[in-house]
């Protein structure tokens, strides 16, 4: 509301002189205008609440893309099966790569290849996953040799 038009209400609000029906019509918007301003004050806080939040997703994101692209760039020369090369995590959705896999994983992903037989990826985290064959689980951390239940009979 303008401020010359809310000063103008209040001046009506607190005269003598004014109509009372007039009076109370003023104070009925003044109260009105407040709240607004509360509702307003309200929502600023939500939106300022949301940004934050997207900031510090926008964050993680930009960490977790230089932290892939710093593994990428030191991969060994020779393929190690079964370490986790890189790891790219969201809470609604998450990706790793294996070495010796020849493409992206998700959860419940089985690995079937000529080197690794029938482990399934359980899960995901920022800094590691679950694996599990034949009932065996293990978890594994980016870069970390590989479990020895990578190298069950075949």
């Amino acid at each position: 509301m303008d401020s010359n038009f809310r000063n103008m209400l209040e001046d009506i609000q607190k005269s003598d002189a004014q109509n009372l029906l007039i009076r109370h019509e003023a104070r009925k918007l003044l109260n009105f205008a407040k709240e607004l301003d509360s509702r307003a004050t309200y929502l600023q806080k939500q939106r300022q609440t949301k940004l934050d939040a997207l900031e510090q997703r926008r964050e993680h994101l930009k960490q977790d893309v230089f932290r892939v692209v710093r593994e990428i760039q030191t991969l060994p020369e020779t393929a190690r099966p079964g370490v986790v090369s890189a790891i790219c995590y969201d809470p609604k959705d998450a990706f790793c790569m294996i070495d010796g896999v020849d493409r992206v994983l998700k959860q419940a992903d089985v690995i079937d290849t000529t080197e690794i037989k029938n482990v399934r990826v359980l899960n995901m985290h920022r800094d590691r996953v679950e694996f599990e064959r034949d009932g065996q689980t293990w978890t594994q951390t980016i870069g970390a040799l590989p479990d020895p239940a990578w190298n069950q009979p075949k």
